[in-house]
């Protein structure tokens, strides 16, 4: 009898859980929500007690949105006011009944759409979990001494290890949306999982690689809140930002090599007495070999090799555009009633309720920075649907909402931490938004928010490199996909920063002097990818110069150039403002 349960229990786990990606579950929202307001409209063009009774019942097992039940409410109410029950003998009690009914209805629909409005902020999304998202072959998870066959969408845990066999492949998706792609005979153990309740943009995660090889791809790291990292007994590579690596142990040659295809990754080989650190940047690989490092260019040495990393690297790119695509379907899930919609008014009012009963100062400002991010939700959703117009007005609210809490932030530690804390979660969802993206824009506020909240001139030149670091990466990835005018307007703003940034005699801080370092490498990262590029012009190439020399400290970073463009770079009097722009040299 267990054995005959024992082979159940494999059967059932090996069955692929039904589930439905979460665009079909966006369409087939969008399409009941059509077709009840279109039964609802015609099941009341006569009015009466039984028509009431109906819409009571078929209503009862679904949960329409906001906008429906607002709808449904007065529908129901304009027909029982239109068309009064006529007198008999049974006129009182169908009377009393009407006045109970039509009472409840105003209970029930107006209770359920008010839950709905003060439920609209703040929002608060479930964890997503670890989980495989593709399997092939054997693979199976040793988890507390027990040996479970590994089955699609399996939940992952702290301590699991999972092997994969001769023919085994296995695809984990972490809970931060980076992945991993194990090869055969490999052999990976998950240390830490850990994702902050309040911060969101707060995680860790942690693997061991014991045997084999693994590709990893992180995507959705921001502002140095979190990290990713893969260790083995003698390397440990780390990432706090966007990048692909792969690395491989190879247990009969004794050696472990990390090669960077994406970005850049911070390698660690711990020696007798500290630890040897190395930023391994895009298109190198890094080899510890008996305690010997060797640092080199990539090179594919067979056909099984090349076949690994080009598919690979083309997974990454179709990866990066569903996660985007994803996040593009949550903002407008998460934006619920937007302006052009006739109830925004009702959802607004519940806004300025909540500030209006809210008597502690602190908690008014959270609230106030509530608001501004379902703007810039919003935003992100009328962007979207190409709503230009609703968007660039809320955008405006947006950063009104940003100045009433300008000075408060400055005062209130407490309020500070809410405000990063809130931005930095509401920057992984744009973190894979490239500036050729129709939600660019809400991005772009989100960095001026950030900006214009800075505490002191030391901070708003650190949070200026940030900005210029990510749009270095964004035009990197632009390059890849070979859109030339976007990548060169990215960069050229990029640079624009960098060298404002450069030329300022305030910015001596250790952390800005860091943040330097760190654009720096984004910098020659992006420099050696394009170098032997023959699609990417000398404009592209002059312009990456320039923000490498500023980086550098180099007095004069203007760069002469004999090509038919050149920059320069114009100060305004107060020395408040400086650009950096292409002109055309007339030969």
């Amino acid at each position: 009898m267990n054995k005959e349960l024992q082979q159940l229990k494999r059967a059932l786990q090996r069955m692929e859980k039904p589930t439905l990606d979460i665009k079909t579950r966006h369409r087939m929202r969008v399409c009941l929500m059509k077709r009840m307001e279109e039964t609802g409209v015609k099941s009341t063009t006569t009015s009466s007690l039984e028509n009431v009774s109906q819409i009571v019942k078929r209503y009862a097992s679904v949960r329409p949105s906001a906008t429906v039940k607002a709808k449904m409410k007065e529908v129901v109410m304009k027909a029982i006011a239109q068309r009064p029950i006529r007198l008999s003998s049974f006129s009182g009690i169908a009377r009393q009944w009407q006045k109970v009914l039509a009472t409840l209805l105003i209970t029930v629909l107006s209770f359920t759409s008010l839950t709905v409005y003060f439920s609209d902020i703040p929002v608060i999304r479930a964890a997503q979990k670890t989980t495989f998202q593709h399997l092939y072959g054997d693979v199976d998870v040793l988890r507390e001494g027990e040996s479970i066959e590994a089955y699609r969408y399996m939940t992952l845990q702290e301590d699991d290890i999972i092997v994969t066999g001769e023919n085994g492949l296995a695809i984990i998706r972490y809970f931060d949306d980076s992945v991993s792609r194990l090869s055969p005979r490999t052999e990976l153990k998950i240390h830490r999982l850990y994702q902050d309740n309040i911060g969101l943009a707060k995680t860790e995660v942690e693997v061991e690689l014991t045997r084999g090889r693994m590709w990893n791809q992180v995507v959705n790291l921001v502002d140095d809140q979190g990290s990713f990292e893969v260790i083995t007994d003698t390397v440990k590579a780390r990432t706090s930002e966007k990048a692909s690596f792969d690395i491989v142990r190879d247990d009969v040659q004794e050696k472990v090599a990390v090669a960077v295809f994406e970005n850049k990754v911070e390698v660690r080989v711990p020696e007798k007495r500290k630890e040897h650190k190395k930023v391994v940047v895009e298109g190198y690989a890094y080899e510890v070999d008996h305690n010997r490092v060797n640092e080199e260019k990539i090179a594919l040495h067979d056909e099984e090799e090349q076949l690994w990393v080009t598919v690979n690297q083309t997974e990454d790119k179709n990866y990066k555009k569903q996660v985007e695509e994803e996040k593009d379907l949550a903002t407008k899930e998460e934006a619920g009633v937007l302006p052009s919609d006739p109830f925004y008014s009702a959802k607004k009012l519940n806004e300025t309720t909540k500030l209006l009963v809210t008597t502690d100062t602190v908690e008014r400002d959270k609230i106030r920075v509530d608001i501004a991010v379902k703007r810039l939700t919003e935003a992100g959703a009328l962007l979207s649907d190409g709503n230009e117009e609703d968007a660039h007005k809320v955008l405006e609210e947006f950063s009104k909402r940003i100045e009433e809490v300008q000075e408060a932030v400055q005062k209130s530690p407490e309020l500070q931490e809410y405000v990063y804390t809130s931005f930095a979660s509401k920057a992984k969802d744009y973190s894979t938004t490239l500036p050729d993206s129709p939600r660019y824009k809400a991005k772009e506020a989100l960095r001026e928010a950030k900006l214009s909240l800075a505490l002191s001139d030391e901070e708003k030149s650190e949070v200026t490199l940030k900005n210029a670091n990510e749009r270095v990466l964004e035009a990197r990835e632009l390059f890849g996909e070979q859109k030339q005018d976007h990548a060169q307007e990215t960069l050229l703003q990029a640079t624009q920063d960098i060298v404002k940034v450069a030329q300022e005699d305030d910015n001596k801080s250790v952390r800005g002097d860091e943040q330097k370092e760190e654009t720096l490498s984004t910098v020659r990262v992006l420099k050696g990818a394009v170098e032997e590029d023959e699609t990417v012009t000398r404009e592209v190439k002059h312009i990456i110069d320039v923000a490498e020399e500023a980086l550098e400290e180099v007095e004069d970073p203007i760069i002469e150039s004999d090509s038919a463009v050149v920059i320069s770079i114009d100060e305004e009097l107060d020395g408040q403002t400086t650009t950096v722009q292409l002109k055309e040299v007339q030969e």
